[in-house]
């Protein structure tokens, strides 16, 4: 009996030591990952929810301890750590069921740090400042992730050439383009360069472009109106349709209270490959627009300005008048137009990217002179009986003309002088014909480059008509005996009058004279 009573014992210690086992947590159930993990200085690492299970299936909360590479232990709050040292930092799990019975699993953290410094500005990154300004370099400043102090380097440049910084008080008063370079590097070898600039004249010169966010901007020398180079603006780089508000300068702060935006632009419908024309349909606030010359370009029936191609004109805006109340312009780019182009070739909206140059912008006041950036108005004397002229063809015969297409021969419907004149057909298809080739024997006498012609136009009622394709062409009217140049129209056109003689003079560069009648 007592041989089988101690069996019994036995058995019951050994069940005892199974079931004390079958308590301890298991290794199986502690699921954490000891792959090394790359986190960026400062960021916040939200550690893993791990958890352990014993074998009764309960489920056992580990603790989390985080210790940098000087075994310094790290603040945890929501199960996450903030990252404020760069090196390894070692993350400890540790899961205890009693005082001996405890798992510990762990993984390593690495920081590294490849963000750069952030310069800030109180400044705009663009200013305009005609009149000049004082710009206090102590409101630039640098942060950094790391937490350093870092003391940015300033440079300063005026029309690419660098300045001697005296003060921290700069006064920007000549005239041209200041950049403020600013370099800021943290002791990772993370380097920030950064741009301010302050124009007091923009004019492109200087080749330094404003900052334009909506379309692409910069600086060319294919067109100017006034020096070498001007912006070219992609005016429907991203949106060709029909009318769209284009945003035609740059993000540049305005530093003055005058009120008056002036600028030059020209449109290159030709360079993007098509033959077009520009119409100006809204504008953001009170604008007028003058030619060349500086005559105003006047509203058409469609009541939109038309504007020619690859011709300059010049933009006034009222910046204190804006078709919406509270409008303001605090920056160049709160004005904008609404801008179609209509493409001739395909008599249709373009459907090609256009670019346009912008020249010589300006804000003055009202009293401001602009005639000093119009051309001068070419003026051609008409030949007299007391200067030496030469009569290439008095038209009594048609020798020397070639009949075929708009050329139709002599006729004595209509003439000035003798009993003949050339006739030629004036509206065939549509509304333009082209005359080429009109004198194609001709040989000007030496020491003569001016041809002088009269054309007349018969209608059934007065009209106007014009003529292009000509150099330095001249028209002029016979009022009284007196003849009188017919100027430039706003559209850069010349109103010829019909049903009467109107005397044309223009510069003969190669045999072979034409030209385009409307």
């Amino acid at each position: 009996m007592k041989k089988t009573s101690f069996g019994k014992l036995l058995l019951l210690f050994l069940l005892s030591l199974f079931l004390i086992g079958c308590s301890e947590v298991s290794i199986e159930k502690f699921n954490l990952s000891e792959d090394k993990i790359f986190i960026e200085l400062g960021d916040d690492f939200k550690l893993p929810n791990v958890k352990a299970i014993d074998s009764k299936g309960n489920e056992l909360t580990p603790v989390i301890v985080v210790k940098d590479e000087d075994g310094n232990v790290i603040e945890i709050e929501n199960n996450t750590f903030v990252a404020t040292t760069l090196g390894i930092y070692e993350v400890t799990y540790t899961v205890t069921l009693n005082k001996n019975n405890t798992i510990s699993k762990s993984f390593e953290i690495e920081v590294f740090d490849l963000t750069k410094p952030v310069i800030e500005n109180e400044y705009e990154d663009n200013i305009y400042a005609p009149n000049g300004m004082s710009y206090d370099l102590n409101k630039i400043s640098v942060s950094d992730n790391s937490g350093e102090n870092i003391t940015p380097v300033i440079d300063v440049f005026l029309n690419g050439d660098e300045l001697d910084i005296a003060s921290e008080i700069l006064e920007l008063n000549q005239e041209g383009t200041y950049v403020i370079q600013v370099t800021a590097e943290d002791s990772s070898g993370n380097k920030t360069i950064k741009e301010y600039k302050v124009f007091t004249v923009l004019d492109a010169e200087s080749q330094v472009s404003y900052d334009n966010e909506f379309v692409h901007t910069q600086i060319t020398d294919k067109f100017a109106r006034s020096g070498k180079y001007s912006y070219e603006v992609g005016v429907f780089d991203t949106n060709i349709s029909w009318f769209n508000d284009n945003y035609l300068l740059g993000k540049v702060k305005i530093d003055t209270d005058k009120p008056i935006l002036s600028f030059w632009i020209l449109f290159d419908t030709t360079g993007a490959g098509f033959n077009g024309q520009v119409l100006y349909k809204y504008f953001s606030h009170e604008t007028k627009i003058f030619n060349a010359y500086g005559d105003p370009v006047e509203i058409n029936w469609q009541n939109m300005y038309e504007i020619d191609d690859q011709r300059w004109y010049r933009f006034e805006v009222d910046m204190t008048k804006p078709q919406e109340a509270g409008k303001t312009m605090e920056f160049l780019s709160d004005y904008f137009v609404e801008i179609g182009v209509w493409d001739y070739d395909i008599s249709n909206n373009a459907t090609k990217p256009t670019n346009a140059y912008i020249d010589d912008i300006k804000i003055v006041d009202r009293t401001y002179d602009f005639s000093s950036e119009y051309d001068q108005k070419k003026v051609f004397p008409i030949p007299t009986e007391d200067e030496p002229v030469v009569v290439v063809d008095d038209l009594e015969n048609s020798e020397g003309f070639v009949v075929g297409g708009n050329i139709k021969g002599l006729s004595s419907d209509y003439f000035i002088s003798g009993e003949y004149s050339l006739k030629l057909e004036a509206y065939p298809t549509n509304n333009w014909i082209t005359i080429a080739n009109l004198f194609p024997n001709l040989k000007m006498p030496d020491g003569y480059n001016r041809l002088y012609f009269h054309i007349y136009l018969p209608m059934e009622s007065q009209g106007v008509y014009s003529i292009n394709g000509l150099t330095n062409p001249a028209f002029y009217r016979e009022i009284d005996g007196v003849y009188t140049q017919i100027q430039l129209s706003p559209y850069n056109t010349y109103e010829i009058p019909t049903n009467e003689w109107v005397l044309v003079g223009f510069d003969v560069t190669e045999a072979g004279v034409g030209f385009v009648v409307e």
